[in-house]
């Protein structure tokens, strides 16, 4: 971790820093934070963890060339060990003519391509005023693409909420290429529980969603947060910060199956839909949602990644929509349960079903997106 005094790419013009230097971390977000960030800095650079950076459709193709696969490294390399287990080099092992060629002009082989990997910034304080700057020039390259009612200069919803958001402590995480640009954001919000102790988890994110950037953002929420140190494991978000997410509570990162069973048995629907969205939630937790009288909670459970095809079944027969949509959305959902979605009585549950990869094709698909 590489902490800065002065930020290497700015996300606010001075004139729209001008406006936000007014505005202060209060000494509690300050105090809260200050365990990640250090003592008079509000900005970190880190290395990207975990990053497996995805293959080129080359390296694919000679994958399915010589029916094995090929580490990054050792393709980037150009060697791979022959079917006796002896070095060999790639480009005189394959057959096929084209593919040595296309093999040998793979710019993804690049002896940079090391160095080229993506990055991560972390702000709190003024520079969070810039999550959502949609502008793009040659001094300030923000370069993403997507707008929000937070933008500092358009955004609908910006008055009074890039203030609260400096001063309360939220946090921005930015995922960067090689060249700076951010291809992904994330916005941590802090939250407190009974005994006034802080926890910060992920309000909303835009651009890739690349499992190792969504992997990182979450452990920089996990850092933030810190161990639980007593009160009530559920957290509520600041009533001060924007609620992108439209949840009001969390349960904090080192929550216990024993945590979130009691959760699930709060009379707080927003309580009962946390316990269902945990990362740690087991699939007894997640039958014991699936019965829930709240279809948010319901939802929860059946979008959870670790919904199981017994849950997913269960919950194409629930009586809402949106819960059976979630299953014909779910990576896990086999083709026996697209199947049955795409027989749905709603229109919603079978359009989403024949985008599902596991749809079939031709007269199924044609057959459900008419209406009935």
């Amino acid at each position: 971790m590489i902490r800065f005094k002065q930020f290497l790419l700015e996300y606010l013009t001075p004139q729209q820093k001008s406006k936000f230097m007014h505005v202060l971390m209060t000494p509690e977000a300050r105090k809260d934070t200050d365990h990640f960030f250090g003592e008079n800095n509000d900005h970190i650079r880190e290395e990207l963890k975990g990053h497996t950076p995805d293959k080129s459709e080359v390296h694919k193709s000679v994958e399915r060339h010589l029916k094995q696969e090929i580490d990054h490294d050792f393709y980037n390399r150009g060697h791979i060990k022959d079917k006796y287990g002896r070095p060999a080099r790639l480009g005189r092992i394959i057959k096929d003519k084209k593919l040595v060629h296309e093999f040998s002009q793979d710019n993804t082989r690049s002896g940079s391509r090391k160095i080229q990997k993506p990055y991560v910034t972390v702000v709190r304080g003024t520079e969070v005023a810039g999550q959502t700057n949609s502008r793009s020039n040659k001094e300030h390259p923000d370069g993403h693409a997507w707008n929000s009612c937070k933008d500092v200069d358009s955004g609908s919803c910006k008055k009074g909420i890039l203030d609260n958001e400096i001063k309360y402590g939220s946090v921005v995480v930015r995922v960067h290429d090689h060249s700076g640009k951010e291809i992904h954001r994330s916005t941590l919000q802090p939250h407190k529980n009974d005994a006034g102790h802080s926890a910060y988890f992920v309000d909303s994110s835009y651009g890739v969603d690349h499992p190792s950037y969504v992997a990182h953002v979450h452990d920089v929420a996990q850092r933030l947060s810190g161990e639980h140190k007593g009160g009530s494991i559920v957290y509520k978000k600041h009533p001060n910060v924007f609620n992108d997410n439209e949840r009001h509570y969390s349960i904090h990162h080192n929550a216990t199956p024993e945590h979130l069973h009691k959760a699930l048995g709060d009379r707080d629907e927003y309580v009962r839909e946390a316990a269902a969205i945990h990362p740690s939630a087991t699939p007894e937790h997640l039958h014991k949602a699936l019965g829930d009288r709240d279809e948010y909670v319901r939802k929860a459970a059946v979008s959870h990644p670790s919904a199981t095809p017994e849950h997913l079944h269960k919950a194409l027969g629930d009586n809402n929509v949106w819960v059976r949509a979630a299953v014909a959305s779910h990576p896990n959902a086999t083709p026996e349960h697209i199947h049955r979605a795409l027989d749905d009585e709603h229109i919603a549950v079978r359009v989403t079903a024949a985008k599902h990869p596991n749809a079939p094709t031709g007269y199924h698909i044609l057959h459900a997106l008419q209406n009935r």
